[in-house]
């Protein structure tokens, strides 16, 4: 199915980490919305709620759900007289998916670009057992540290290790409940 310029392109994307190997996805990703926008297209760029860009409640989210009303809402105040296709980077592209099956009705399609859907590495036994429990003791706005010393799960190319060590939205903490959503 064809999509013709004026329609719309929603990008619910994560910050900088995104997990290909092959492909540079942040290079790709400006480049498919550069492309898009001159071709006539519209492009929305949204972040996750607690994430990149936004600066309030940074790592934390109450619920997944939470990030699915957000783009359920945004995507409904757009016009209902064009086409839109919402394309997931990294753990947006587990966003995108939840989306879909959730409103498919709302979008034309769904692209996914290096989709975050499966981690190389969780939390251990003891930590999948640890973050409920301290949820549930009234600790989950309890702030803990992201691991990021192997940046090898993200990329292989130097120049993006150093580009997520030092991208000032990448997030390095995030509290508990925001960890135990999918």
């Amino acid at each position: 199915m064809a999509v013709n310029p004026g329609e719309r392109m929603t990008n619910c994307s994560d910050s900088a980490t995104h997990s290909c190997r092959s492909l540079d996805p942040i290079s790709f990703q400006r480049q498919l919305i550069e492309i898009s926008a001159r071709a006539g297209f519209e492009v929305h760029f949204l972040e996750r709620r607690g994430s990149g860009l936004n600066a309030s409640d940074r790592g934390d989210v109450d619920r997944y759900e939470t990030w699915l009303d957000d783009l359920e809402r945004y995507v409904m105040q757009l016009p209902n007289d064009v086409s839109k296709l919402l394309f997931g980077t990294s753990n947006g592209g587990k966003l995108a998916t939840a989306f879909v099956r959730r409103r498919c009705d709302l979008v034309l399609g769904v692209a996914l670009i290096c989709p975050g859907l499966f981690v190389k590495k969780g939390d251990n036994v003891w930590q999948r057992c640890a973050l409920p429990l301290a949820a549930r003791t009234g600790l989950a706005w309890r702030q803990v540290d992201i691991p990021w010393r192997d940046l090898t799960l993200f990329t292989d190319a130097p120049h993006w290790q150093q580009y997520i060590r030092t991208d000032p939205l990448v997030l390095h903490q995030i509290t508990i409940r925001f960890d135990l959503s999918p």
